[in-house]
């Protein structure tokens, strides 16, 4: 007998099995733990509203860790604290390119080659979190 369910079917009940069953168990229900996100999120969204600064990716990287220690919580899973680790690693990478930016904006008059290393370090940035993505199934999730 051949399966006539769309795909977009079984897509929404595994989701829907995933947000009712054991996901809540782990996490709590959705509002205790989107509590607890927007806790944490909003210490680091604060300060860029009050300086009027746009969130960076290694800010984007770090509020990731922090949903993860959000759902470490309720259930401390292996799975989290190693997404937590490479989210650190990455968060720690891009904040090195914030580094030379700043520096590098800081010289008088600023080297050209320097300004292009920076660049460099950043587009190595943007391709180490692309090919760790977990749609490659490598890195984190």
């Amino acid at each position: 007998m051949t399966n006539t369910t769309p795909e977009r079917v079984n897509i929404l009940n595994e989701a829907a099995d995933l947000i009712t069953g054991q996901r809540q168990e782990d996490y709590g229900t959705p509002q205790e733990n989107f509590t607890r996100v927007a806790d944490l999120w909003n210490v680091v969204i604060k300060r860029n509203l009050e300086t009027n600064t746009p969130l960076s990716p290694r800010q984007v990287a770090d509020m990731m860790i922090l949903l993860k220690v959000a759902r470490t919580v309720n259930t401390p899973t292996h799975d989290s604290y190693v997404d937590i680790s490479g989210y650190a690693g990455i968060s720690g990478e891009l904040a090195q390119v914030e580094v030379a930016k700043k520096e590098a904006s800081n010289t008088t008059g600023g080297s050209i080659a320097f300004a292009k290393q920076i660049d460099e370090a950043y587009k190595h940035s943007i391709e180490t979190i692309k090919a760790n993505h977990p749609s490659n199934g490598n890195g984190v999730g």
